[in-house]
């Protein structure tokens, strides 16, 4: 007889969220991949949506994130070159002076297009010696940009020989939804990167579409939001707001014309 039993696993639980992928992992581990939570305000709905992967260990009924690793080889480099700077002997460490904490800024940008920033403040430099085991594994996590797939809900999700495969899926920007075809892939067992197996293909992009008798400045004052996020995801973080802007009304406008 099947009997339904309440778990209450411990680790870190992923947040809540809807529309996530899951699928059965090497080692006695399930995996959870992506979803959206819904923030439901009086007249509209805002969904934040995910790109990380939790894993259940069924067995020690746990949860645990899957972060990315430096591959082993980048690791030997980061510990040789810190060797190589403690053989230089006391006076070259004499003459160096000493480093004040260094302020990192990133730019993120999301899917609607917002530009935002994020600093980090990272102490200087300590004694090697005073080095702790938690410090050395904290630096071997940390990764530059990465390769990854966009934030979504609804993958599909196989596993073999250890291999993550993730497809499609769906995001919206605003009230357009977007369904996706890319395929990407992991190494669970090395969780060091992703590879790209399948790129979205720009042409297959279906852009909002002019309705009968729909004035230009009609379907730009409704379409502009999307038009800006294309433009920026073609001209990069960097490029200016008002320029961004500028060629996003272009884009429109040939499309439009073009649709008439």
């Amino acid at each position: 007889k099947w009997v339904w039993s309440r778990l209450n696993p411990s680790g870190v639980k992923p947040t809540p969220r809807s529309g996530f992928s899951v699928a059965i992992g090497p080692n006695n581990r399930s995996l959870l991949f992506g979803g959206v939570h819904d923030e439901e305000e009086e007249e509209s709905i805002e969904g934040d949506f995910f790109n990380d992967i939790y894993f259940y260990d069924t067995g020690k009924n746990r949860w645990f994130p899957g972060q990315l690793k430096v591959p082993k080889s980048e690791k030997r480099k980061r510990r040789r070159g810190r060797q190589a700077e403690t053989d230089g002997g006391d006076d070259e460490v004499e003459k160096q002076a000493p480093q004040g904490p260094v302020e990192i800024v990133k730019e993120v940008v999301a899917e609607d297009g917002t530009v935002m920033t994020i600093k980090q403040v990272i102490s200087g430099p300590a004694d090697e010696k005073e080095r702790s085991e938690s410090e050395e594994e904290e630096e071997d996590g940390a990764l530059g940009p990465q390769v990854e797939p966009c934030p979504r809900s609804n993958a599909m999700l196989a596993v073999k020989h250890g291999v993550l495969y993730v497809y499609g899926g769906m995001f919206e920007v605003g009230d357009r939804q977007f369904t996706l075809s890319d395929l990407y892939s992991i190494d669970l067992h090395k969780m060091e990167e992703w590879k790209v197996l399948v790129e979205i293909d720009p042409r297959e992009e279906q852009h909002p579409s002019v309705q009968p008798d729909e004035k230009h400045a009609d379907y730009l004052s409704r379409t502009e939001q999307y038009w800006i996020k294309v433009a920026r995801s073609n001209m990069g973080p960097d490029a200016k707001e008002k320029k961004v802007v500028k060629v996003a009304h272009a884009m429109a406008k040939t499309f439009y014309e073009d649709s008439i």
